[in-house]
């Protein structure tokens, strides 16, 4: 119920939005439909969450010590924490150790180590050519990678049944800016070595 005594609406909690309310005890055929709907709804629910939250942290990367999640601005890749302190990549996702000479370390060499990782995203064009060169559109680029991989995980444990019912219901991939077939064949190696020494394995 909404918390507005002179309001009264009544809202599914899964979908948030209003529920029919019944004048008597003879609903009419359009009423049962719409409560039904919400009945599916709430059969849905947890699978729904577990869709939105990959859409949700498919936009930023957690803490690797206390799992706050956050979201990298167009500067390097170096994360500093505000509740925990710790240091870590937001690339990879890693914990980086503190002091300036292990810090900068987790940066040598990415380019022929795929236990390294870029400062700036936007070096990642100097030897991938899928990437674009300014910051901020590398970013859009890394978000979009890593919301394809959650998504799917997500297939993978939930089905494609159910996923379809999923989107059937409330429009989940439908509306959002992914393709059923970037979710399941999109190439979601984030660096991809394209000059001709090869010394970067795909990561």
């Amino acid at each position: 119920y909404c918390e507005r005594p002179q309001c009264g609406v009544v809202s599914c909690l899964t979908c948030r939005k209003a529920c029919p309310r019944l004048k008597n005890d003879y609903p009419t055929d359009e009423e049962l439909a719409e409560m039904e709907r919400h009945f599916i709804c709430a059969e849905l629910a947890d699978d729904k969450q577990i869709v939105d939250d990959c859409l949700e942290l498919g936009q930023k990367v957690p803490c690797p010590q206390c799992g706050l999640a956050g979201r990298k601005d167009h500067a390097c890749t170096h994360m500093a924490c505000p509740t925990c302190a710790q240091l870590w990549c937001y690339f990879c996702g890693k914990k980086v150790e503190d002091g300036t000479d292990e810090k900068y370390a987790h940066n040598v060499d990415w380019n022929c180590n795929p236990n390294r990782c870029p400062m700036y995203l936007r070096q990642i064009a100097d030897v991938d050519d899928r990437w674009p060169d300014n910051e901020e559109d590398c970013l859009v680029r890394f978000h979009r990678i890593r919301t394809l991989g959650l998504l799917r995980e997500a297939f993978d444990k939930l089905g494609q049944n159910r996923m379809d019912e999923l989107d059937r219901h409330f429009n989940i991939i439908s509306s959002s800016d992914f393709t059923w077939d970037e979710i399941l064949h999109e190439d979601l190696t984030l660096i991809r070595c394209t000059d001709s020494s090869g010394t970067r394995c795909g990561s």
